[in-house]
């Protein structure tokens, strides 16, 4: 578009070069002395017409009378000039009110004008589109970042559990702890920033007759969501479950063992996670 305006520009600049005083201004001629002929009177000179623009009539220059032979002579009359014609090169007269060349010079302005209102609209649209992204970047950089993901066991196998109270459990394989709001040594999320949470965690046993096991996510001492599988004949259930919900700063956030219940984990196969993250603040 730049392009576009510097090539209008040029063919501007040329125009106006080619139109200027595009009709001359007629010169005036004087007319001619009165020639001392036996006392005949001189006529004065014509002015001469000029092409390409309009002239003003010349004067004519006065006669001098002479005197031949003692003879008198009356002065001779200056003629007068004859106004010039309207040149054919100049710029002629069109319907818009706008002569030859400059018409070209019109549609140019109104093309460079249109092109000029366009850019200042892409202008304004980008800086529109400026000032988002950075409203964007500071609300990602401005966002707390809560993730963690961890597993029950570290290393080896076997069972947790019985016990004979509900007990919390702690799940030592950290995946991860963005925001580090999960504690390994205690099982416990505790959320730092208000928000909305997911929350996912799963069950696995493995003995058979399987035993009951149940496994419950607990707020701040509250039952939220539960999995489990009671006493039968099939071994290896498994089971998983997930919310989301609103935590106050402060909020604790864990899963429970109930009384007398056991589940299987393995250290390389990770049946048992616990796992969540912020999803927005509030």
């Amino acid at each position: 578009m730049m392009k576009t305006i510097a090539v209008l520009f040029l063919a501007l600049g040329l125009c106006l070069c080619q139109s200027q005083n595009s009709g001359g201004s007629g010169n005036s001629v004087n007319g001619g002395n009165g020639g001392s002929v036996n006392g005949g009177n001189g006529n004065g000179g014509n002015g001469g017409s000029v092409n390409g623009g309009s002239v003003n009539a010349g004067n004519g220059g006065s006669g001098n009378g002479g005197s031949v032979n003692g003879g008198s002579v009356n002065a001779g009359n200056g003629g007068s000039g004859n106004s010039g014609t309207n040149g054919n090169n100049g710029c002629q007269n069109h319907g818009n009110g706008y002569p030859g060349c400059c018409c070209v010079v019109y549609s140019l302005e109104k093309e460079v004008a249109n092109l000029m209102d366009k850019v200042n609209l892409l202008m304004t649209q980008l800086q529109n589109a400026e000032e988002d992204i950075t409203e964007l970047q500071s609300l990602i950089q401005g966002k707390p970042k809560v993730a963690f993901s961890a597993a029950l066991l570290d290393s080896g196998s076997g069972d947790t559990g019985p016990f004979s109270v509900p007990t919390p459990l702690m799940y030592k394989m950290v995946f991860s702890n963005t925001g580090s709001s999960y504690n390994p040594s205690t099982g416990i999320f505790t959320a730092q920033v208000k928000g909305m949470y997911f929350f996912r965690f799963s069950m696995f046993n493995n003995q058979s007759p399987t035993p009951s096991s149940e496994v419950t996510l607990m707020r701040n001492g509250q039952p939220l969501a539960s999995v489990s599988d009671t006493t039968g004949p099939d071994p290896h259930d498994m089971g998983s479950n997930a919310v989301v919900i609103k935590l106050d700063v402060g909020d604790n956030v864990y899963v429970e063992l109930g009384a007398n219940r056991i589940i299987y984990d393995d250290g390389t196969m990770n049946y048992n996670t616990f796992s969540g993250f912020l999803l927005f603040t509030m």
